[in-house]
């Protein structure tokens, strides 16, 4: 604009703004991490706990900062590729995370002290979780060897270091503090915590047991139609 007020005899015109395309990313990668979080907050909060839920949430900020750490020595640069790597990786950061916290709270509502459920509730899931995740990082380390598709390997380093650096806040950091009686703790009753508590544990009490087990219950008795029903959709498929 200031270029077309000072020339009358030149005009310029913007054909194609690159800027705007990578601030559209950021802006999606921004707005899908403070989804993800809220997520999180409420879904787990509602379940399990509030301060477990904020601390599985954590996953989150620390997997990207780990990452833009190990960025700055592997000389990684934020643009279309890389961006697209942290688009498909937010989504599935928190996961080895909120397997691990449910697992440590089913051990704490067994009667454990937080302490013991933090031990006996990572242990328990520890094989399952790092190879779920590891097979994730294998995948995407082949784009880093791929010839003619040097372009891809920022992207490949994204998802690599986000979840690696979510292994170790999933197994380290989060038991460390769900190890706390401050954030896993029986809530006294009278209180309204305790209330809210029981009034949704009763709740999900009732869709587990009644009406997804009642379905449950039906299905295995007549498991010789529930089979046959897909089978035949695999049929007409093909």
């Amino acid at each position: 604009e200031e270029f077309n007020e000072e020339h009358d005899h030149f005009k310029m015109k913007v054909l194609f703004d690159f800027n705007g395309m990578l601030q559209d990313r950021i802006d999606l990668l921004a707005e899908n991490g403070l989804i993800g979080l809220i997520l999180v907050l409420v879904m787990l909060g509602l379940f399990l706990s509030i301060r477990l839920s904020a601390w599985v949430a954590f996953g989150i900020p620390f997997s990207f900062l780990g990452m833009l750490i190990l960025g700055l020595w592997y000389g990684m640069t934020i643009n279309m590729i890389s961006l697209f790597g942290m688009i498909l990786v937010v989504g599935i950061l928190v996961d080895d995370g909120i397997v691990i916290a449910e697992n440590i709270y089913a051990h704490f509502e067994r009667g454990k002290t937080s302490y013991q459920a933090a031990i006996d509730g990572t242990m328990e899931v520890l094989p399952s979780v790092f190879t779920s995740v590891l097979t994730t990082m294998v995948a995407f380390s082949v784009l880093l060897f791929v010839e003619g598709m040097e372009m891809m390997a920022e992207m490949a380093f994204v998802v690599m270091a986000c979840l690696g650096f979510s292994l170790i806040e999933a197994f380290f950091v989060l038991p460390s503090h769900l190890a706390s009686e401050k954030v896993l703790s029986k809530s006294k009753k009278g209180t309204f915590r305790y209330k809210f508590r029981s009034f949704f544990d009763g709740i999900i009490t009732y869709m587990r047991d009644k009406i997804f087990g009642d379905t449950l219950s039906f299905l295995l008795r007549f498991h010789v139609l529930t089979t046959f029903i897909p089978l035949v959709f695999i049929f007409v498929t093909i």
